[in-house]
């Protein structure tokens, strides 16, 4: 906008006609960069809740055809904690500790 307009007798507003072409052309950068932005948001936006919508009824797809819909039960291990008191083997010194062992593993379980 600045070079296409009137620089005027001798050149004397080319310094003004810079600063309004930097100005405008900032402007409309400005604005078309803040408006690609929006609509890269927005289709990210979309694609989100497309692929939320999408996982859930494959999830809603899966319960029901897995029959009756009872999913087993996860039953978590058993286990014993024992306290080992402080001990001496030879020159090695063995500070008192707990020991744990699993009595049962975990298992499922149909409801």
């Amino acid at each position: 906008m600045g070079a296409i307009a009137d620089p005027g007798p001798d050149g004397n507003n080319r310094f003004r006609n810079i600063v309004i072409g930097t100005a405008a052309g900032s402007l409309v950068g400005a604005g078309a960069a803040y408006a690609i932005d929006r609509s890269n948001h927005d289709s990210n936006e979309d694609g989100k809740k497309q692929g939320k919508k999408e996982a859930e009824e494959e999830a809603n797809r899966r319960n029901q055809s897995s029959g009756s819909g009872n999913t087993p039960e996860l039953i978590p291990p058993k286990t014993e904690a024992k306290w080992i008191p402080d001990q001496v083997h030879g020159s090695t010194f063995v500070p008192g500790h707990f020991e744990y062992s699993i009595v049962s593993p975990a298992r499922w379980e149909a409801k």
